[in-house]
């Protein structure tokens, strides 16, 4: 399945020709210091390098990343990364002028559907950082439940 369509939204693979595009819409610190493995500042470099990684993941079956297009525009990036047999983790990132209008909780639900369809996935699991109570809500709203803490190094933040 090369795409995802959604009421308003497409989400599909990366491809090279998306370099620009990433790095111009992820590279905020508004937006990176929530992730955890995202440099900062962001580079085309960086967005050259996550596409032919995404490449490998997706014939390798452990990782499953899709940009998030609205309206002909990329507004963010959403995945799943296999933890183990039964396990995968959600990630994802909404560029800062696409916040609070729903777009990730519509990718969430999409990668979950994706998941059920396509993975067979029995589990989802799901993180960020406690003080970014935006994706907090979002995660909630899409389902899933607050189990607990833990750590997780941001590079980031260091």
């Amino acid at each position: 399945m090369d795409s995802i369509t959604t009421a308003r939204l497409t989400l599909r693979h990366p491809k090279s020709s998306d370099a620009l595009a990433i790095a111009r819409a992820i590279n905020d610190w508004e937006v990176v210091r929530w992730l955890s493995r995202v440099p900062y500042p962001y580079q085309q470099t960086d967005a050259v390098e996550f596409i032919e990684k995404s490449e490998i993941a997706w014939s390798k079956r452990n990782a499953y990343r899709f940009v998030i297009i609205l309206k002909r525009e990329i507004v963010g990036g959403i995945g799943l990364e296999q933890i183990d047999k039964s396990l995968f983790e959600l990630g994802y990132w909404i560029a800062r002028p696409h916040w609070g209008k729903g777009v990730g909780t519509e990718s969430i639900f999409a990668m979950i559907e994706f998941s059920r369809r396509q993975l067979s996935a029995p589990g989802i699991t799901a993180s960020c950082n406690e003080e970014n109570q935006r994706s907090q809500k979002v995660l909630l709203k899409a389902n899933f439940s607050k189990v607990g803490h833990g750590l997780k190094f941001s590079m980031p933040l260091g």
